[in-house]
């Protein structure tokens, strides 16, 4: 019988530490993305523009883009660790915007903000969520490098 306490105590052991690999997205930059903390369906993502610059846009589902067109739209004003940023939205697939800065100051803001603070608090309408800046800087150099990488290849 002691032996069965042992092995049912190992499995909730081992069960514990796989869900806990569940919530890890939401905390660490992986991937050149991360989940909000508050919302699964909002997230922060880094790509290259058309500029071969990077950038931080933020994904979320909408259904404005039920049917996908690439149309780049303004749309209202995000705040990020309370500063205001204009930004653009676009359908990047079907159910699915990314919004991102309209300039590059509000760009480099972002990148500085994720770059330099433990989190980054983002609002738009009355919609308050919360992004991990742990990873940022190395998932920033990856994708960097990446760029540079395929901008020189042959």
């Amino acid at each position: 019988m002691q032996n069965i306490g042992k092995y049912i105590f190992l499995l909730i052991f081992c069960n514990s530490l796989s869900f806990a690999g569940l919530f890890e997205s939401s905390n660490i930059w992986k991937n050149g993305t991360i989940e909000s903390k508050e919302y699964n369906t909002l997230s922060a993502t880094l790509y290259v523009g058309g500029d071969n610059k990077i950038r931080v846009g933020i994904s979320m589902h909408s259904d404005d883009c039920r049917r996908f067109e690439e149309d780049v739209y303004e749309t209202g004003a995000m705040k990020f660790n309370g500063t205001l940023v204009k930004m653009f939205a676009q359908c990047v697939g079907n159910n699915e915007r990314m919004d991102f800065p309209q300039t590059y100051n509000g760009n480099n803001f972002l990148v500085n903000e994720f770059d330099t603070k433990r989190n980054v608090v983002a609002a738009q309408d009355d919609i308050t969520f919360t992004f991990s800046t742990n990873g940022f800087r190395e998932e920033y150099k990856r994708v960097r490098d990446s760029a540079v990488a395929e901008a020189n290849a042959i």
